[in-house]
């Protein structure tokens, strides 16, 4: 009897489960009717999300950008239009399945170039005019713009950062945000593999010219390419100074507001450049000798390169002497 009395269920407790599992089921329906209305947004919301993470990732490119050296030349300032390559030939070159000879990368929209690209332009119709096999220009873009060296560069800056850090026990708090910065950028693949669309070889050779060093693309007869020859080698058939191709840059007025913004002279540099534009009877003496600097252009190209490391000005009709150092 014992048995059966603890097998007998209480009828008031069932009553009491029935209640429950239906106020269960009543918010499980309330809980999947907001799941149908989520659903019918969820298009709507997948692109919200997607455009935030796309947002987020933009500003973190830029954050990361800013840590590198002369970052300028890498943002994306110029359209095909701002170039010395006809439109028509730029698209044929971009396009071109045989031979690519154009940035033709994800992250690269077409009407965008920075400046490593547009000097690369320039010695691409150099190539051009002077009748350069097609097989040669590939090679020279594929060894230009070869990439997959973001990871290494942009690791050298955090090991300096951390560096730094060390060294100031950890107190420089805008240290701290760009590590974080660029630890954040090494652990994003798709980020990297953006970085390294940007950060090439090419990218390096113009910034050394622009630190003064002579670099120099020579193709010799047998179609092979070497760099950084400062005379004329034997069997050189072809010598491109890349230096001249950013001197011929910033003689362009046209060009002004980008050399300007492009970071390729100091202020200080800026300020001598309108002071010889604005006094007809400056006199400029370099590095303590007595060669003249005679035309602007001529004192964009020292500049630009930086080819000096003292210069005096003086004018006629007027006692004021100027003394500018590198």
């Amino acid at each position: 009897m014992e048995n059966q009395a603890e097998n007998t269920e209480n009828p008031l407790e069932n009553d009491n489960r029935a209640k429950l599992d239906e106020a269960e089921l009543l918010k499980m329906k309330a809980y999947i009717d907001t799941l149908k209305d989520k659903i019918e947004e969820h298009p709507q919301i997948i692109k919200q999300i997607e455009k935030l993470e796309s947002e987020k990732e933009e500003q973190l490119f830029n954050d990361t950008l800013k840590l590198i050296p002369r970052y300028e030349l890498l943002e994306l300032r110029f359209k095909v239009k701002d170039t010395n390559i006809d439109t028509k030939l730029y698209y044929f070159y971009k396009n071109n399945k045989n031979h690519v000879f154009i940035p033709k990368l994800s992250s690269r929209k077409w009407k965008n170039i920075n400046f490593v690209d547009f000097i690369w332009l320039d010695i691409l119709e150099s190539l051009r005019k002077f009748s350069c096999p097609h097989e040669t220009i590939e090679k020279l873009f594929d060894n230009l713009y070869s990439n997959e060296l973001a990871d290494i560069y942009l690791n050298s800056i955090k090991d300096e950062l951390v560096e730094q850090l060390q060294t100031n026990n950890n107190e420089n708090e805008e240290n701290k945000k760009k590590l974080d910065t660029i630890q954040k950028t090494l652990e994003n693949k798709k980020l990297m593999r953006t970085f390294d669309e940007f950060i090439n070889s090419f990218y390096f050779v113009v910034t050394e010219c622009l630190e003064g060093k002579v670099k120099n693309i020579v193709i010799n007869e047998k179609q092979e390419i070497s760099y950084d020859h400062r005379g004329e080698p034997k069997d050189a058939l072809l010598i491109l100074p890349i230096s001249k191709y950013i001197v011929s840059f910033v003689k362009d007025e046209t060009k002004e507001w980008f050399w300007k913004s492009l970071g390729l002279f100091t202020d200080k540099e800026l300020d001598l450049l309108d002071l010889f534009k604005e006094h007809e009877y400056a006199y400029i003496t370099l590095n303590q000798s007595e060669q003249q600097i005679k035309t602007l252009n001529e004192l964009k190209e020292i500049l630009v390169l930086k080819k000096y490391e003292s210069m005096k000005v003086t004018f006629k009709n007027n006692d004021q002497v100027y003394h500018f150092y590198k």
